[in-house]
C-alpha cells in the first residue's frame, strides 16, 4: 500500500482555500475533550519499545501551562476520508473511512510517540480490506527506539524493530532488530521526528520562513536511511474553531521536500509533503498519498491535552 505517514513528516493538505488551488474546509474540526491528566494506562499501553525502557522512563511530569511554539503533550483523533478531488488511479476503489490517533507524551528523560492508524478501503464490487499500522517511539537526547508494524485484515505484513544511540564522537548508530538486518553510523548529526518538529516550532517561533537541510532518521519511511529535509513555512490565518485548549488557534503551512542524503538534485527525491501545525506541534489535517495514488485526507476531530 506505499508508505503510511507516521508523523509530522507527513502529507498534510491545508484548510484553507488558496492560489494553490487547495480544497476548502469542509468540515470544522468538531468535540474537543477537557484538559486531562495523564494516568500511567494511557502512558504505558503494552508494546516492546515501552517494555524494554520501562525502568528509564518512569512516569510523566507536569510540563508547564500549554506555551506557544512548545512541543504540548496531548492526543488527537483524526477522522479519514478520500480525498474529494483526487480519484484514486485503481478505479475499483469506491472510497476509504477509518480513524487515527495520535499521542505524544512527555517523559522525565524525553518523549514518547504513539499511533493508531485503520482504514478500510471499500471496493465497488462491495468488498473491503482493512489495513493498520501501529507506530511507537520513545526520543531522548541520548537514545532513540522505534516500533513499527503493518497489518492487512488482521494479519500482521510488515514488522520493524530498531533503537539507536549517540556515539562518543556526537554522531549516531541505528540497530535493526527485526527484521535482523545491517544498521548504520552515521558521522553527521541526524535528529528524528520529535527533535524535528521542535526544530519547526522554534523555526516558527525565530518568524524564519525556510528551515533548511535537516538531517531526518524516520523509521516509518520504507527506506531505512537518512535523508535531507529541506521545509518551507508560510503562516496562514487561525483555524475555522477556536479551540480553548490551545494558546494559539493560528496554524503554519509546511512545504517539505526530501532528498536521498547524497543527492545533489533540485528535485526532490521522493514526494514532496506539507503539513498543518499549530504552534504547539499539534496537527491540524493532513493529505496523505498511498501506493499509486490513493489520496486521503485526515481532519482533526478530538483533542485532549495532558498536564
Amino acid at each position: 500500500m506505499g508508505r503510511f505517514y507516521a508523523l509530522f513528516i507527513f502529507s498534510v493538505v491545508s484548510l484553507h482555500v488558496n492560489a494553490g488551488g487547495l480544497f476548502a474546509h469542509q468540515e470544522a474540526m468538531q468535540a474537543q475533550e477537557k484538559i486531562v491528566p495523564t494516568n500511567k494506562a494511557e502512558a504505558e499501553e503494552p508494546n516492546d519499545v515501552e517494555e524494554r525502557n520501562s525502568s528509564k522512563k518512569e512516569t510523566p511530569i507536569n510540563p508547564e501551562e500549554p506555551k506557544a511554539f512548545k512541543l504540548m503533550p496531548h492526543k488527537a483523533t483524526y477522522t479519514v476520508g478520500l480525498h474529494p478531488h483526487k480519484k484514486p488511479k485503481d478505479i475499483t476503489i469506491k472510497d476509504v473511512t477509518g480513524k487515527s490517533v495520535i499521542e505524544v507524551v512527555q517523559m522525565k528523560e524525553g518523549w514518547t510517540y504513539k499511533q493508531n492508524l485503520e482504514v478500510q478501503i471499500h471496493y465497488h464490487d462491495g468488498t473491503t480490506t482493512t489495513l493498520e499500522r501501529n507506530v511507537a517511539s520513545w526520543e531522548s537526547p541520548t537514545e532513540v527506539d522505534f516500533h513499527v508494524e503493518n497489518f492487512r485484515d488482521g494479519a500482521s505484513e510488515s514488522l520493524l524493530q530498531g533503537n539507536a544511540e549517540i556515539t562518543e564522537e556526537g554522531g549516531w548508530r541505528v540497530y535493526f532488530r527485526k527484521p535482523e538486518m545491517d544498521g548504520f553510523i552515521a558521522d553527521q548529526l541526524i535528529i528524528f521526528p520529535l527533535g524535528y518538529l521542535r526544530k519547526i516550532l522554534e523555526t516558527i517561533e525565530d518568524n524564519k520562513s525556510v528551515l533548511p537541510d535537516q538531517i531526518v532518521f524516520d523509521a516509518t519511511y520504507e527506506i531505512q536511511a537518512p535523508m535531507r529535509v529541506n521545509t518551507v513555512i508560510t503562516p496562514l490565518k487561525e483555524s475555522p474553531e477556536k479551540i480553548e485548549l490551545l494558546p494559539s488557534n493560528k496554524v503554519w503551512h509546511l512545504e517539505e521536500a526530501l532528498y536521498d542524503i547524497q543527492s545533489t538534485d533540485s528535485l526532490a527525491d521522493y514526494e514532496d509533503i506539507s503539513l498543518d501545525v499549530f504552534s504547539t506541534g499539534v496537527i491540524y489535517a493532513m493529505e496523505t498519498t498511498w501506493g499509486e495514488g490513493l489520496t486521503v485526507i485526515l481532519k482533526l476531530k478530538e483533542l485532549t491535552i495532558y498536564e
